[in-house]
C-alpha cells in the first residue's frame, strides 16, 4: 500500500501520494509466482478457482471480451496492483500488467470505500 500516516488536530489519517505509475506495476516476484504455473495443463478457469492457486488473494473484477479472446481482470489490493489473464482450455493464457492508471484509480476507489480510515489525495 502507497499511503502515508500523517496526524492533525482531527486525529491520525493517511495521504494517497499523487499518480506515479512505478508505484501501481505488478512486481516481479508476483509476476513470477503466476507464470510458474504456465506448466500447469488445467484450463485456466481451474487455476483461477484453486484456493492455492496463482490468484490466490487476488480479487476478480470483471471478465470481458477482448481481441475475441475471453479475459479477466485481477486486482490485488495489498500490492495495489492488477493483471488480466486470457481464458484458454489447457494452460494458464497470456498474463498481461493493467495499466499503472488504471491500478491507481482501482486503489482511489477503494480508499473511498473504506471505513476503518480517513484517506486524503495528495
Amino acid at each position: 500500500m502507497h499511503l502515508q500516516q500523517r496526524e492533525d488536530a482531527n486525529g491520525r489519517y493517511y495521504v494517497r501520494p499523487a499518480f506515479n505509475a512505478e508505484d501501481y506495476r505488478i512486481d516481479r516476484s508476483s509476476m513470477r509466482g503466476i507464470e510458474s504455473w504456465r506448466r500447469d495443463h488445467m484450463p485456466t478457469q481451474a487455476l483461477i478457482e484453486m484456493h492455492d492457486g496463482p490468484f490466490a488473494g487476488w480479487t476478480e473484477l470483471s471478465r470481458f471480451e477482448r481481441g475475441g479472446k475471453q479475459w479477466v481482470r485481477f486486482y490485488n489490493s495489498s500490492g495495489e496492483y492488477g493483471v488480466d489473464v486470457e481464458l484458454v482450455e489447457a494452460g494458464l493464457g497470456a498474463v498481461v500488467e493493467l495499466d499503472p492508471k488504471a491500478a491507481y484509480d482501482l486503489a482511489v476507489e477503494n480508499d473511498r470505500t473504506r471505513t476503518d480510515a480517513r484517506i486524503v489525495q495528495e
